[in-house]
């Protein structure tokens, strides 16, 4: 696409073949639940590409910072009260970070 700053979601082979549990894969992160990736291959698209270039204007903002609040305040608890043998949240962001 020669655009640098594109995002690409892309499913794989399990995808194509509609595997109930396949993924869409972008970047660091993935959409791994619930078999999406052969939704996308049930349709035969094999990826998506994105770039914007406008601002995001949302449509109502009071809701959206409320649940963006309440995430944060889940990580914090999930930070101060980790799951044993689970990955703590944004754990990866972190360490990447420093």
């Amino acid at each position: 696409m020669k655009e640098p700053n594109a995002q690409v979601a892309a499913i794989g082979l399990a995808g194509e073949n509609r595997v109930y549990m396949a993924s869409i894969e972008q970047g660091r992160s993935s959409a791994s639940r619930l078999g999406l990736g052969a939704v996308m291959g049930d349709k035969r698209v094999k990826a998506i590409v994105v770039r914007g270039t406008k601002d995001i204007n949302i449509a109502r903002p009071d809701e959206y910072m409320k649940l963006c609040n309440e995430v944060l305040k889940y990580i914090q608890v999930r930070i101060e009260h980790p799951v044993p043998g689970v990955m703590p949240i944004l754990a990866i962001l972190v360490h990447r970070k420093r």
